[in-house]
């Protein structure tokens, strides 16, 4: 980084890694923390249901991350375990408050037409939303990504649709 630095002078940088665990997400934060880099800012995407500690996320503060985009592809629990994410909105909501306590602003990915997914649980996914937006409120800007399943062509479960029984209409 310190190379980049001097030579393209960057204030901010996305750590493009498919998710970031949060042991990876500490070891970045105290790296720039005890640097002589110029402060600057930078994001990441992460898993939700990992170990996350609040000492990791006040190391990311400190260090200038300014914004987590959480991977939740879908609230309803026995879909997001279908494709190997089991995410939980328990999770969800206890990373969303470690953010909040230390500053760091949040987006949250979800992923629509999922393998097995239905009108019910699709709704179940939109009520979750109204849910999230009533308990963090309105005023915390739109939090949200919803994309169709079929703009993630290079995840295996697009590459391998056939075998996860999986049909793919282009």
């Amino acid at each position: 980084l310190k190379e980049l630095q001097d030579k393209y002078d960057f204030d901010y940088v996305y750590f493009c890694d498919a998710s970031i665990n949060p042991k990876r997400a500490n070891e970045i934060a105290l790296g720039i923390i005890n640097s002589d880099l110029k402060p600057f800012k930078w994001w990441c995407f992460a898993f939700i249901n990992l170990p996350w500690k609040e000492e990791y996320f006040e190391n990311m503060a400190k260090s200038g991350c300014h914004f987590v985009d959480w991977g939740m592809e879908s609230f309803h629990t026995d879909l997001s375990k279908k494709i190997g994410k089991p995410q939980t909105k328990e999770g969800l909501y206890r990373v969303i408050d470690l953010c909040q306590k230390v500053n760091i602003q949040y987006g949250i990915q979800l992923i629509y037409n999922l393998p097995s997914e239905t009108l019910e649980t699709a709704q179940y996914t939109l009520d979750c939303i109204d849910e999230f937006m009533d308990k963090y409120g309105h005023d915390s800007g739109f939090p949200f990504a919803v994309v169709p399943f079929k703009y993630f062509r290079m995840t295996p479960y697009y590459i391998n649709h056939k075998m996860y029984g999986i049909v793919v209409f282009d």
